[in-house]
C-alpha cells in the first residue's frame, strides 16, 4: 500500500501540490492560532488584574460608595496611583483582544466595526489618566474630556462586543455568541443606567465587569476554536 501511494504519487504531480497547499494552509492557520493565543492571554491577564484591582478597592479602601461613586473618584483620594493602573489595563484588554480578532477572523465588516470599537475602548479609557475626574458633576477642562472619553469608550465597548457576537465564526460557536450577547446586554441596561443616575456607581461597576468578563471569556476559548473552523472552511468541508 505504501508503495503503491509513493508510485501513485510519482505518477500524479497534483497529489504533491494539494499535498504542500494542504500543509501550507496548516501551517498558516497554526501560526495565527498562535498569535492570537497569545494575544489573548495577554488581554485575559489585563482583565483578570483590572477586576482584582477594583474589587480590593471597593473592599478594603473604605473611600467610595460602590453603589454611588465611579471607579474613577478614588483617584481624588490615597488611591490615585491604582486607578491609573485600572484603566491602563482596561485598555490594554480591550486592545489585545481587538488584535486577537483581527488576526484570527477573516476581513468582514462586522469584524471589521467590532474591533474598530474595541480599539475606540484602548483608546478612550487609555486617555483616563491624562484628565483626571471632578467631583460631582464635571465643571474642568480635564473633568469633562475625562467624562467624555469614559461614556465613548463605555459605549464602543457594548457596540463592540454585540457586533463582534455577531460575526459568522462567532455565532457558529453558539455559547461563544451566547455569551457575547448576554454581556453586551449587561452592559447596554447599566449604561441606560448610568445615564438616569439610577445607583451610578455599581451600573459602570457591572458594565466594566460584564465587558472583561467577556474579553476572559473570549480569549479562553476562542483562538483555538476558531482556527478549527478555518482548517475545515479552508480544506472545503
Amino acid at each position: 500500500m505504501i508503495a503503491t501511494c509513493a508510485g501513485n504519487s510519482d505518477l500524479n504531480p497534483e497529489w504533491k501540490t494539494v499535498t504542500v497547499k494542504s500543509e501550507h494552509t496548516y501551517n498558516k492557520i497554526t501560526e495565527r492560532e498562535r498569535l492570537a493565543s497569545r494575544l489573548g492571554l495577554i488581554a485575559k491577564s489585563s482583565a483578570w488584574s483590572s477586576l482584582g484591582i477594583v474589587a480590593g478597592l471597593d473592599l478594603f479602601s473604605g473611600q467610595l460608595d460602590p453603589a454611588a461613586d465611579m471607579v474613577s473618584e478614588y483617584a481624588l483620594g490615597g488611591y490615585a496611583g491604582l486607578t491609573y493602573v485600572v484603566f491602563t489595563l482596561i485598555a490594554s484588554a480591550a486592545f489585545f483582544i481587538a488584535c486577537a480578532f483581527a488576526v484570527s477572523l477573516p476581513h468582514t465588516r462586522a469584524r471589521t466595526m467590532g474591533v474598530s470599537c474595541l480599539l475606540v475602548v484602548a483608546l478612550g479609557v487609555g486617555l483616563l489618566p491624562f484628565f483626571p475626574t471632578d467631583p460631582d458633576i464635571p465643571t474642568t477642562s480635564n473633568g469633562i474630556l475625562h467624562a467624555s472619553s469614559a461614556l465613548t469608550a463605555m459605549a464602543a465597548f457594548m457596540t463592540g462586543v454585540a457586533l463582534l457576537s455577531r460575526v459568522d465564526h462567532v455565532r457558529r460557536l453558539s455559547s461563544l455568541a451566547r455569551t457575547g450577547l448576554a454581556c453586551s446586554a449587561a452592559m447596554a441596561l447599566s449604561f441606560a443606567l448610568m445615564l438616569t443616575n439610577l445607583s451610578p456607581g455599581l451600573a459602570e461597576r457591572v458594565l466594566i465587569a460584564a465587558g472583561l468578563i467577556w474579553v476572559i471569556v473570549v480569549s479562553s476559548i476562542f483562538p483555538r476554536k476558531v482556527g478549527a473552523l478555518d482548517a475545515v472552511h479552508e480544506r472545503g468541508d
